[in-house]
């Protein structure tokens, strides 16, 4: 039974995974690993540091997957069926892993293991970030979108066990999603939850939730921080968990938003193994420049937001928290 890391990633957010994949490796050493690219970047350099694997285009062999799954938070479900290993830990770009994440985790008994969520999702809450529940309940009477409000995970981190889910279903889902805009939301987050619930709803799979992720935009910055210190320069792991810095919370050097240290380190690490002879300082600059590659020019307005929202988004953090206990 084979076992490996997929790291989904686009030729936008390939220096973050670079960082991703570098803090599997460290926390992980010889565990397998796997690119599965959207985009032409090289990767040559990542192929000779780790052996990882890669996956582009090209290489996908179900031609509907091909020409309809590459895209903005979509590409992960190309793993679903094609991933180069049986049983695979699935992470995105933005994602550095903070310890061994997997040591902790039943992944054998189970075909998904996806992430604990902090708090339950009411019914508007799964409007807004799942799928349209009105909606799917007149296309799918037996299945209630409430029943799992407090088990609907974010998936830029899960176990799964390869084509436990059937492809022909996922097919004709996008097809429905297309003519029903905004049925299913951001991506892969409605589907990908609306498919593994009907399916453990039905006997099909075996699903269960494990407190495996930390997504930055629920924490306070000084909170993040004091989860994932360094002692004397090097990570220290209170508890493994995959750092996830999605939204706003981007781990760029220059993001006053994000706690970005903990993928910092294994940016640096990446370039550290890659090129021995550069110093911190150059590795830095290489970094800066990725960083601005992907930085849009800002309006007035949008450079206000910038300088307010590192103390408006924590107050909202706290009382969007409130709210759902």
């Amino acid at each position: 039974m084979s076992f490996g890391v997929v790291i989904i990633c686009s030729d936008k957010d390939f220096s973050l995974a670079q960082g991703c994949l570098a803090s599997v490796n460290y926390f992980m050493p010889g565990i397998e690993t796997c690119l599965l690219l959207d985009g032409n970047t090289d990767t040559l350099l990542a192929e000779n540091i780790y052996g990882c694997k890669v996956l582009k285009k090209k290489d996908i062999k179900n031609e509907w997957l091909r020409e309809n799954s590459f895209g903005w938070s979509i590409t992960k479900m190309i793993a679903l069926w094609e991933s180069p290993f049986e049983n695979f830990l699935l992470l995105d770009a933005d994602i550095c892993v903070w310890g061994d994440i997997i040591k902790n985790v039943d992944w054998g008994n189970y075909d998904v293991v996806i992430d604990q969520p902090l708090y339950t999702y009411k019914e508007k809450d799964i409007n807004e970030w799942f799928f349209d529940t009105g909606r799917l309940r007149e296309l799918d009477k037996k299945f209630n979108p409430v029943d799992f409000g407090d088990r609907y995970c974010c998936p830029g981190v899960y176990f799964f066990k390869r084509g436990c889910l059937e492809l022909e279903w996922y097919k004709e889902l996008t097809r429905l999603n297309k003519g029903n805009e905004v049925l299913f939301k951001y991506g892969d987050m409605g589907m990908f939850n609306y498919m593994i619930f009907k399916s453990f709803q039905d006997g099909r799979l075996k699903l269960t939730n494990h407190p495996i992720q930390h997504i930055c935009p629920d924490f306070k910055k000084e909170e993040t921080r004091k989860m994932f210190p360094f002692i004397n320069g090097q990570p220290f792991v209170k508890q493994p968990k995959a750092i996830h810095y999605n939204g706003d919370w981007k781990p760029y050097l220059k993001n006053i938003l994000s706690y970005h240290q903990p993928m910092t380190y294994f940016r640096e690490l990446y370039y550290k193994n890659a090129y021995p002879g550069l110093t911190k300082k150059e590795i830095r600059k290489v970094m800066l420049k990725e960083d601005a590659v992907y930085e849009k020019k800002k309006t007035a307005k949008e450079k206000f937001k910038d300088l307010i929202r590192p103390f408006v988004k924590p107050l909202y953090v706290q009382v969007k928290r409130l709210l759902k206990k």
